[in-house]
């Protein structure tokens, strides 16, 4: 049986990028755009509005970061908290030219340069790296509120789901009062009002540093789940190790399959079995997100000195080696 779900798992990685675990039949256009991963991106033509806009964003981030820099002024200062306010009070606001010349030059260069572009890129059309049909089937699949498609936690294989099997998975973690509980209402501001009293026992420097970290409107962290499709193969084992009965697929006998016709996750949809997920909690626009950015610069420089630090695992086998004097067996 173990032969027989390794020559099917290699079938199907050979065959496709994605693997399908939802009802939803998928078309060949559809199958070819899932092919491509959900790095893919398509190209278009380049938008000047957008590339001004970005441009303009990104040469002020520069101006800010100079504007702000802990060399030129403390913390204490009155200069730096009237700085500070006018950052938070007018949040389009920019630092005038003529602080840095070399800033200056760069901004400079770089709009001569993308007026150039845009010039010369409004004359040519640029090639397409997908066809109109592949176009379609991206907004099909976008419209298509039945499936969820979801990178698998270990592979990269891209996975397709019933929408009812994702929020089925999602719903039975959340149920488990082991590891969460419900809330009656959202402590987000409760706990903006716990770190703001917190924050007041800092020192005044890192205190003025740090209070502008934390959002005005901070929201919950967002859950989701990806496929551990890893874990199916053992989940088809013991599928099949604890019944008796022939079970069929597409009118083929399972109880003995052919090597040939039978894939790994074509058997396992045909018997109900759907792969746990790996829990996430995306904390974009929590109230921590910057704070915990912050606080990671800070004590980056300082792991190394603790004597239980490992950086990754080559770290830790040379780590192994040289203490045991051997070599680390390979798999």
């Amino acid at each position: 049986m173990s032969s027989l779900l390794k020559n099917s798992f290699s079938t199907k990685r050979n065959e496709d990028k994605f693997v399908n675990l939802s009802d939803h039949c998928l078309t060949s256009q559809e199958k070819a755009v899932l092919n491509k991963g959900l790095s893919f991106c398509p190209a278009r033509d380049p938008s000047p509005v957008d590339l001004v806009y970005d441009l303009h964003n990104f040469t002020r981030k520069v101006k800010l970061k100079e504007f702000f820099k802990s060399d030129d002024m403390t913390a204490t200062s009155p200069s730096s908290s009237s700085i500070l306010r006018v950052s938070s009070n007018k949040p389009g606001w920019t630092p005038s030219s003529g602080r840095n010349v070399h800033i200056d030059n760069f901004v400079s260069a770089a709009k001569a340069h993308l007026d150039k572009f845009i010039e010369t890129s409004s004359k040519k059309i640029s090639p397409s790296n997908i066809s109109r049909e592949e176009t379609a089937a991206i907004k099909e699949l976008r419209r298509n509120a039945g499936i969820v498609i979801r990178q698998a936690d270990k592979g990269g294989a891209v996975t397709v789901l019933n929408t009812s099997d994702y929020i089925q998975e999602a719903e039975s973690q959340l149920n488990n009062s082991k590891f969460y509980s419900k809330l009656s209402s959202n402590p987000c501001f409760e706990f903006q009002k716990e770190l703001a009293s917190i924050i007041e026992n800092f020192s005044s420097d890192v205190a003025n540093k740090v209070k502008y970290l934390i959002p005005n409107s901070p929201s919950p962290g967002t859950f989701y789940t990806i496929p551990k499709l890893h874990k199916v193969r053992k989940l088809v084992e013991k599928k099949l190790s604890s019944t008796s009965a022939s079970l069929s697929c597409n009118d083929v006998n399972v109880s003995k399959p052919d090597l040939e016709t039978i894939k790994l996750f074509d058997l396992a949809k045909s018997l109900s079995i759907l792969p746990p997920g790996r829990p996430i909690v995306s904390c974009i626009g929590t109230l921590t997100e910057h704070l915990a950015g912050y606080i990671d610069r800070v004590l980056n420089p300082l792991l190394p000195t603790i004597n239980s630090y490992v950086q990754d695992t080559t770290h830790f086998l040379r780590i192994f080696t040289g203490h045991h004097g051997c070599q680390c067996p390979v798999h």
